[in-house]
């Protein structure tokens, strides 16, 4: 998923006297996104002097309802689960897909697809600076690094 706009700070921006074009160079969001909120704003008649005690999610929440509700549409799957299933032997983020899958179709939820998923972990894997420590027995398996060099054909590392 693209970052979400920050409303709040445009719209504050836009209070302090600065162009759609000043806002958009300054904080490197697009001109077209700072028009979408200054259009809506004056739509909804919203300022920011409406908006500055609220969160910057419910402010998002006021401009962007179509795209919020679509955020909104699918089930979640527990990441800490999937992070300490994947802990087991013979698991897979594939296999919990296919689970959790099967969990939402049996309580007819929408479950998001496999690239949704992997990528949800991974930020999920991110956020909490988790990493997956891969333990082997020593002499057991011979991993090899090959290289194509055309010089000189492959090369062991």
């Amino acid at each position: 998923m693209a970052d979400k706009i920050n409303v709040k700070l445009i719209l504050e921006l836009r209070a302090a006297g600065l162009s759609r074009n000043a806002i958009a160079a300054t904080r490197h969001i697009s001109k077209h996104s700072v028009s979408d909120v200054m259009h809506i704003s004056d739509e909804k008649d919203i300022t920011y002097n409406d908006v500055k005690p609220l969160p910057e999610e419910v402010v998002y929440y006021m401009f962007f309802l179509d795209e919020f509700a679509v955020e909104r549409l699918y089930e979640h799957p527990n990441y800490e689960y999937i992070h300490q299933e994947l802990k087991r032997v013979g698991v897979t983020l594939k296999l919990l897909w296919q689970e959790y899958q099967n969990k939402c179709k049996s309580s007819d939820k929408i479950p998001m697809g496999y690239t949704k998923f992997c990528n949800g972990y991974f930020d999920y894997t991110l956020v909490n600076k988790l990493t997956n420590h891969l333990e082997h027995k020593p002499g057991v398996v011979t991993e090899v690094d090959w290289s194509y060099n055309k010089r000189c054909g492959y090369i062991h590392r």
